[in-house]
C-alpha cells in the first residue's frame, strides 16, 4: 500500500536516477570529444552501454509491472472513486432513463410476482435466510422499519426485495418486450437514491450498481470478475486516474463495493449459459441482479441452478394502467381518440391489438408512432395483422417512419441499421463498439494501408540513393512482409487469439520501435558506402532488407493495432520506466550505427532515437476520460486527437534521427529529403495504426464508396442516438429496444454486403 512516506522515498529515487543518467551521458560525451580518437571511443562506449541499458530497461520495465500487480490503492482513493462512479452513473443513467421515457410523467409502473413457474428457484426461505459467517455479501442497513419479503409488488417494494436478500442474488424474468432493462435501470436508480439516505458511516455496506450487458461474456475464457472489470473500466474508463491508485475497480469488485446488474442473461450462446452461471456460483461476496427471457433461463438453471437466487417474472401490463398510460397528456383536441382506442382496446380483451398492446415496449411504440397526427384505431383495420405478433411487428418497423420523416434518409438509416444488426447478431452482440466495428469486415486494411506508406518509402530511399531496382524490390518486400505479418496478427487479434496485454508486449513495442528507428539509419549508410564505393546493391539485397524491415515493422504495426478501445493521450512529463525504454533503445540506435558513423551524427541520432521512443510510449500511453465527456462522440473525437499526437511524434523524431543520419552519410539534400519522406511515412503509417478512427474511417470508406453504408456512419449514429433510434450506455450505442435489433437482423430482402466473419470481437 503507498503512503505519504514511501511516495517521498518514490520521487527522491526517480530524481537521483534521472541525475545520474544524466551525469553519465555527460561523461560518455566528454570521454568521447576529448578523444583523439573518436570515432574508436563512440564505439567502445557504445558498445559498452547498450548491454547496459538493454539490461536495466528491460528489469525495470518488466519490475515496474509485477510491482505493480501486487499493489492495490488505498481505502481513500477507493471512496474517491466509488464518489465520482456514483456521481456519474446517476446522472448517466437518470439522462437515459428520461430519454427513454422510463421515469417520464407518463412512465409506466412496473408490476412482478415470484416467478413460480421456473422450475429448480430457491424457495423463500432458503434465499431471505443470512449466509454462513464469512460467507455471502455485506447486508445492507435498514433505514427505518425492516421491510418484509413480500411475494408480489411494484418497484418500491423489488427495491425492498433486492435489500433483503442475504445472498443478494435476484433474477427477472419476462417475455420479449416486457420491460426487463427498464426495470433493471429503475431498480439502479432506486438502490442509489437509498444509498443516499443512508447514514455516511454505513454507506460503504450499499454496493453500488453497474449496469453490464451480458452479450458477448464467454465464460470459457474470462471470469465474471475479469469480465466485469473490463467492462466497467470501458464504460467507466476514468476509474483509471492515479488519483483513484492502480487496480481501483478489482479492488472494488473483491471488496463487494459494487454489485453488477447484469443485462440479457439470454444474450449469451446457449452452450455457454451453464459455464456462466457456473462462474456466478463462484462469487458469493456479490450482489447480483440478473435478467432473462424466461425460457432461456428455464433451460439453463436445469442445467446449473443459480444458488440461493431469488426469481421473480414481470408481470403484463393490466388493462387500467394501460389505458392510464396511453391517455396521459394527450392534447384536448386528441382525447376523443385515443379515448375511442383504449375503449376498444377494453372491448376486445383478447383481440390481436389489446394482447400486444399489454408490454410496456408495445404501448412505449404506440404512444411514440401515434402521438402526433395519425390515428392509432388503424392498427384495429389491416387485415394482415393475424397475430399479436403481427401488430409487434409493425410498430417496431414504423420506428423509422417517425424517427425520419424523410424516406429518402430513413431508407439509408435502415440499410445502415440492417447490417450492423446482422453483425451484431453473428457476434452474439448488444453493444455498438465504434472501435470494433472494422473486426466486422475487413480488419487486415488498415495494417495494410500502414505497410503501404513504409513500402512506398523504400522505394523512395533506392531512388534516393541511385539504387532504383534495390528501392522497387526493398519497398514491395517491405510491404508485402510488413502486410503479411500486421494483418496476421490483426486478424487472429479480432478472434481474440492474441491480445496486447500486460507489460511484456509493451516492451516488445518499444524495442520494435527501437530496432526500426536504429536500422533504418544503420540502412542508410549501408547504401551510403556503397554509393561511395560506386557500387549498388540490387534485387537480392532489397529482398533480403525488405523481408527483415517488413517483418520488424509488420509486428510493431499487428501489437500496436490490437489496442482495443480508443486512445486518448496527451503530453507529460515521462515516467521513469518510460526513460528506462527510451534509454534502451537509444543505446541499441547506438549500437546499430557505431560502424557507420562519426561521433557527432552517431550521438545525435541515439539521443533523437531515445527521446523519440521515450515519448512515444509516454504520451501515446491512454489516459482515462474525464468523468464528464464519457460518451462515444467523446470517445470518438479523443481518439482522432490521440492518433494525430501519435503520428505527430513518430514522424517527428523518425524524420529527425534518420534524416540527420542520411545527411551525415549522404549529403545535406539527400539527407533532407530523406528525412522528409520518413517523417510522412512514419506519421501516417504511426497515426493509422494506432488510431481507431483513422481504422474505422479506411474500413468503412470502400463500403461507402459502393453505396452500402452511409459516407460518415459516425455522424448517422449519432444522429440515430438524437432520433432516440439508439441508446448510449457510456462510450457504447445499443439499439434502444432488442427487439428492433432483432427484428432488422430477421429483415426481409436485407442487403449483404460483404462476406460473414467467423471470428468474434
Amino acid at each position: 500500500m503507498t503512503t505519504p512516506g514511501s511516495e517521498r522515498r518514490k520521487q527522491i529515487i526517480r530524481i537521483v536516477a534521472i541525475a545520474a543518467l544524466a551525469l553519465l551521458v555527460v561523461v560518455v560525451a566528454i570521454y568521447i570529444l576529448s578523444n583523439p580518437k573518436q570515432v574508436d571511443a563512440a564505439n567502445i562506449a557504445s558498445g559498452l552501454l547498450s548491454p547496459l541499458a538493454i539490461l536495466a530497461g528491460s528489469i525495470g520495465v518488466l519490475w515496474a509491472g509485477l510491482r505493480n500487480r501486487g499493489e492495490r490503492a488505498m481505502d481513500a482513493q477507493l471512496d474517491a472513486a466509488v464518489t465520482e462512479l456514483v456521481r456519474h452513473s446517476q446522472s448517466a443513467w437518470r439522462n437515459e432513463a428520461f430519454r427513454q421515457g422510463i421515469t417520464t410523467g407518463v412512465a409506466l409502473r412496473v408490476s412482478w410476482r415470484w416467478a413460480t413457474s421456473i422450475q429448480g428457484a430457491p424457495a423463500a426461505d432458503d434465499i431471505s435466510a443470512p449466509p454462513p459467517p464469512g460467507t455471502g455479501p455485506q447486508p445492507i442497513p435498514d433505514i427505518g422499519s425492516k421491510p418484509r419479503l413480500l411475494r408480489s409488488g411494484r418497484l418500491a417494494q423489488l427495491l425492498d426485495l433486492y435489500r433483503r436478500l442475504g445472498w443478494g442474488r435476484l433474477v427477472l424474468v419476462g417475455g420479449s418486450g416486457a420491460g426487463k432493462t427498464g426495470t433493471l435501470i429503475l431498480l439502479l436508480l432506486g438502490v442509489m437514491d437509498y444509498r443516499a439516505k443512508v447514514d455516511a458511516g454505513e454507506r460503504s455496506s450499499v454496493p453500488v450498481p453497474v449496469l453490464i450487458p451480458m452479450a458477448g461474456w464467454d465464460p470459457r475464457s474470462s471470469s465474471i470478475l475479469e469480465w466485469a472489470e473490463a467492462s466497467i473500466l470501458r464504460d467507466h474508463p476514468y476509474l483509471k486516474a492515479s488519483a483513484y491508485g492502480r487496480g481501483a475497480v478489482p479492488s472494488l469488485l473483491r471488496d463487494g463495493r459494487l454489485s453488477l446488474f447484469l443485462d440479457g442473461f439470454d444474450e449469451i450462446p446457449e452452450s455457454l449459459r451453464a459455464a456462466a452461471l457456473a462462474s456466478l456460483n463462484t462469487e458469493t461476496g456479490l450482489r447480483i441482479v440478473l435478467t432473462s427471457r424466461a425460457a432461456e433461463y428455464q433451460s439453463a438453471v436445469t442445467v446449473t441452478e443459480f444458488a440461493h437466487a431469488a426469481t421473480v417474472e414481470l408481470l403484463p401490463v393490466d388493462r387500467k394502467s394501460a389505458a392510464e398510460y396511453l391517455l396521459a397528456g394527450i392534447r384536448a383536441d386528441r382525447k376523443p381518440v385515443w379515448q375511442e382506442f383504449v375503449d376498444r382496446l377494453a372491448a376486445e380483451p383478447a383481440g390481436n391489438v389489446a394482447v400486444a398492446l399489454s408490454t410496456p415496449l408495445a404501448l412505449s411504440l404506440t404512444r411514440r408512432n401515434y402521438v402526433g397526427e395519425r390515428n392509432p384505431n388503424e392498427l384495429f383495420g389491416p387485415a394482415e395483422f393475424t397475430t399479436p405478433d403481427d401488430v409487434g411487428h409493425h410498430l417496431v418497423s414504423a420506428v423509422f417512419t417517425i424517427a425520419y420523416p424523410d424516406e429518402a434518409r430513413g431508407d439509408e438509416a435502415r440499410r445502415f441499421l440492417v447490417w450492423i444488426a446482422q453483425r451484431m447478431a453473428e457476434r452474439h452482440l448488444r453493444d455498438i463498439a465504434w472501435w470494433r466495428i472494422k473486426y466486422w469486415t475487413s480488419p487486415w486494411l488498415p495494417p495494410a494501408a500502414a505497410s503501404a506508406m513504409f513500402g512506398l518509402l523504400g522505394v523512395l530511399i533506392g531512388a534516393v540513393t541511385g539504387n532504383s531496382l534495390f528501392g522497387v524490390v526493398f519497398g514491395a518486400m517491405w510491404f508485402l512482409c510488413g502486410s503479411a505479418v500486421s494483418g496476421l496478427i490483426v486478424v487472429r487479434g479480432a478472434r481474440r487469439s492474441v491480445s496486447l496485454r500486460g507489460t511484456v508486449p509493451r516492451l516488445g513495442v518499444a524495442a520494435g520501435l527501437g530496432l526500426m528507428f536504429g536500422g533504418g539509419v544503420a540502412l542508410v549508410r549501408v547504401l551510403a558506402s556503397g554509393l561511395g564505393n560506386g557500387t549498388t546493391l540490387g534485387a537480392p539485397y532489397g529482398a533480403g532488407f525488405g523481408a527483415l524491415f517488413g517483418a520488424t515493422s509488420g509486428l510493431l504495426i499487428g501489437l500496436v493495432g490490437l489496442h482495443d478501445g480508443p486512445l486518448v493521450s496527451r503530453m507529460r512529463w515521462p515516467k521513469w520506466p518510460e526513460m528506462a525504454v527510451g534509454t534502451m533503445t537509444g543505446g541499441m540506435t547506438g549500437l546499430a550505427t557505431s560502424p557507420f558513423f562519426d561521433t557527432t551524427a552517431q550521438l545525435i541520432v541515439a539521443v533523437v532515437g531515445g527521446a523519440g521512443i521515450m515519448l512515444t510510449v509516454s504520451w501515446t500511453r491512454p489516459v482515462p476520460h474525464p468523468a464528464d465527456e464519457v460518451n462515444v462522440v467523446a470517445s470518438y473525437k479523443g481518439d482522432r486527437g490521440g492518433g494525430a499526437l501519435f503520428g505527430v511524434i513518430a514522424g517527428l523524431f523518425s524524420g529527425l534521427g534518420i534524416g540527420v543520419g542520411a545527411a551525415a552519410a549522404l549529403g545535406a539534400e539527400r539527407g533532407l529529403l530523406i528525412g522528409i519522406a520518413t517523417a510522412v511515412s512514419a506519421g501516417v503509417a504511426g497515426a493509422v495504426t494506432a488510431s481507431q478512427v483513422a481504422a474505422f474511417r479506411i474500413v468503412t470508406a470502400p463500403l461507402a464508396a459502393l453505396g452500402r453504408i452511409p459516407r460518415k456512419p459516425m455522424a448517422v449514429l449519432a444522429d440515430m442516438y438524437e432520433r432516440q433510434l439508439l441508446r448510449q450506455a457510456g462510450t457504447l450505442f445499443q439499439f434502444r429496444h432488442a427487439e428492433l435489433q432483432d427484428y432488422l437482423t430477421a429483415a426481409p430482402g436485407a442487403r449483404d454486403p460483404v462476406p460473414r466473419k467467423r471470428g468474434r470481437r
